[in-house]
This record gives structure tokens, sequence and C-alpha cells, in this order.
């Protein structure tokens, strides 16, 4: 009933929160009037900060960042064919309105490409360090993955994205010669009665145990590692982050905070066919660290600018480049 009322079509423009301000973070079309970096002011004669939080009070999330991720997937939305009127600021500073039709459903095939990076899955770049991106690497990939770097002195793994949980948990163990590190504590509320009548009476408490790395197959890389995150990095990808913790303390996480959104999901339906679910157990790193309504948090913050998206630039991945160069020994 929401989506119905909100709409769920869409101009095919994705937008993103950088530098506190609604930026066009792509045009699907190229013959549409807006440009990439362009700074959206208005959105159908609304004031943006305002739409933004509106949006904001509809969808829950667990950490600011996760918050404004949530709220330019949704900023855009309206009946189909409804013209969106936008009133932006160029990158010459001139501030222009532009009108386009919102003609994509919110589950056209295209948006789940929007996020896809077009560069190799694994490279050895022009520093010498590699590069890997977990959000498009496959299982069965891994080995090749590794004898493709081997010789590398130093790997930047990309979890930007979602990534294969059996690629994760098949890289992890390779990072390392110790033998399964602790990696998480999970912690799941338990309420004990014995019986129904004296549940008012009973005793609440946690179960927790400790997952650890799992047994290593192969042959440990012995490179420097870096791992690039941002807020899209949620849930499994924040898994992937604390498995290269456990296996690297020495792993340098460059980029902003993740979302802060992982462990499983417990799920009721209130009366009139609401379906609320919320976090079902306590998920953190094995020495205590929190990541559930915090984040991954960044070795190295470095964050997008418009300036960066205009001209083309990857600055999260060029500053885990200049890291690497000038910490060579």
């Amino acid at each position: 009933a929401l989506f119905d009322k909100l709409g769920t079509f869409f101009p095919p423009v994705d937008v993103r929160y950088i530098e506190n301000q609604t930026v066009v973070y792509k045009v699907l079309d190229d013959k549409l009037p807006l440009k990439q970096g362009d700074v959206i002011l208005a959105i159908d004669g609304e004031d943006v900060a305002r739409r933004r939080e509106f949006y904001a009070r509809l969808f829950a999330a667990s950490t600011p960042q996760s918050s404004m991720r949530n709220v330019h997937i949704s900023l855009l939305r309206g009946q189909k064919d409804a013209a969106a009127k936008f009133t932006v600021r160029g990158a010459d500073g001139q501030v222009r309105t532009v009108e386009i039709q919102r003609t994509l459903a919110s589950n056209d095939p295209v948006w789940s490409e929007v996020d896809k990076r077009s560069t190799p899955v694994v490279a050895v770049l022009p520093s010498g360090a590699a590069y890997v991106d977990l959000d498009r690497l496959k299982s069965g990939e891994v080995d090749k993955m590794f004898e493709t770097i081997k010789n590398t002195p130093a790997a930047i793994f990309d979890m930007r994205g979602y990534p294969d949980f059996a690629a994760m948990m098949a890289i992890a163990p390779r990072l390392t010669e110790k033998k399964t590190p602790p990696v998480a504590m999970v912690l799941r509320p338990i309420l004990e009665a014995t019986n129904l009548n004296a549940l008012n009476n009973g005793r609440s408490f946690y179960y927790n145990f400790i997952i650890p790395l799992q047994p290593r197959e192969g042959d440990v890389y012995p490179g420097k590692v870096v791992m690039l995150i941002d807020e899209t990095a949620v849930s499994r990808a924040e898994y992937a982050a604390m498995l290269f913790d456990a296996a690297r303390t020495d792993t340098a996480f460059i980029g902003t905070p993740t979302a802060g959104a992982i462990g499983d999901t417990t799920r009721m339906v209130l009366p009139g066919n609401l379906t609320v679910g919320f976090s079902g157990q306590v998920f953190q790193f094995a020495d205590g660290r929190r990541v559930q309504r915090a984040g991954i948090k960044p070795t190295i913050r470095v964050a997008p600018t418009v300036r960066g998206l205009i001209e083309g630039k990857d600055e999260i991945l060029d500053a885990a480049i200049k890291f690497l160069q000038e910490n060579k020994k």
C-alpha cells in the first residue's frame, strides 16, 4: 500500500548521497538532459532536503549511512509515466530545470546492473598490486584468482557490494597461517520458564557461541591485504570484512563505514497483516567490537566527491593504491 501511494516507477536515473548532497550518480539514457555529477536541489517542486527527511522516516536503517542509501533508492519514485521535475546545479555552477518521465519500474532488471563495475574481476594493476572484485567473484574462480595474484606484493579486495558466500569463506583462510582463529561472537536471547503460566517469572539470558575461521585449503597469500568498503557493504559483505580481520589483523580497510546490519532476521506478522523484521541475534567481532548499528569502520576514511564523480575517478580505489605505494616496506 505504501509503494502504491508513493509510486513504483522511476526516471532512468540513479542518485546517491555524496558530500551531504543528492547527486546524479548515473544516467541510463544518454539523451536525457541530466549529467553525471549534477546536484539535485529540488524534486517535483519540493526541496530535496525535505524530501530526504520524509523518506528517512519511512524506511528503517541501522546507521545514518544506511539510511541515506535506502532513501536514495526511493527518492525519485512516482506513478507510471508521471513527469519528474528536477531543479539541478551543474558542474559549471549554473542552476537549471529539467523534466524526465518515470518509465522504469522498480523491479526492472536494469537496476540490478547499475552498481556493477565494468573493470576486470581479477587483475594485476599497473602499480603491481592485485585487484579482486568480491561483488562479482564466484566461488569456482577462487583458485584461479589466487594463481593470478600469488606473486603480487599486495592485493586490494573490493567489498563494495554483496559477495558470493562460498567464495569469501574460501578466500579468508588463505590469507593467514593461523589455525581457525575466532571471527565472530553470536549471542541469541533465550527466555526460559518451567511452563507457560510461569513465563512472567521466567529468566532471560543469552546463548552465545564463537564462529571460527574455516580450515585452509590451498597456499597462503603472503602479500599485504587491503579491503575497500562503503555503505553498500551490508550483512554478508560485513561478515567478509570480519573474516579478513580475523585472518589478518593488519588488513587495511579503506573507504567509508559499512551499513551496520548483520545477523539473522526474526520476522513476525502483526494484526492487519503487517510484517515486521528485526535482528534476532547480536553479531559482533569475537573480541566484542560492535558491528550492528555501527558498521565496519575504515582504517583510512575516504569518501567519494562530486568532482571525482564528474571526472570519472574511483577515489576509494585510488586511495588504496596510494596507500600501498607509500607503504611498500
